[in-house]
């Protein structure tokens, strides 16, 4: 298992490195398909290496963000700046949670209730970042 957690931990950061640019250039330019479509895959994949995991709290954020993102692909969404800034907070709170893991640490707890209902559709509510919702 330490070797599967190595790998995600490896991949996790690896895509994360590769983002940094997409994620500044999709703030500014949120029509932009390509780096869209790159964002999606990375919550995609984080999510999706959950499932071998016992990783709630990252599995819960990555999903939120893949769910609206995938209604953005869709054209059932426009990427607006508090859907734009919620995927940023997530993606940064990934960033955290996969820097504990690699450091040993256990995975930080929090509510993060707020920060996934600024994925659902319509939210107006204030985007929360991860750090700040650590209990």
């Amino acid at each position: 298992m330490d070797d599967l957690i190595s790998e995600f931990i490896a991949e996790c950061s690896e895509m994360l490195e590769a983002l940094g640019g997409e994620i500044v250039a999709w703030e500014a330019a949120p029509e932009d398909r390509a780096r869209l479509d790159s964002i999606f895959r990375f919550v995609h994949t984080v999510k999706g290496n959950c499932g071998f995991f016992d990783f709630p709290r990252l599995e819960a954020l990555s999903h939120a963000a893949e769910d609206a993102l995938a209604d953005v692909r869709a054209g059932r969404r426009q990427a607006d700046a508090p859907l734009v800034s919620a995927v940023l907070a997530v993606i940064d709170g990934i960033g955290e949670m996969i820097a504990a893991i690699d450091a040993g640490e256990e995975m930080p707890s929090g509510d993060d209730s707020n920060l996934i209902d600024a994925h659902q559709r319509g939210s107006d509510g204030p985007v929360v970042p991860v750090a700040a919702s650590v209990a």
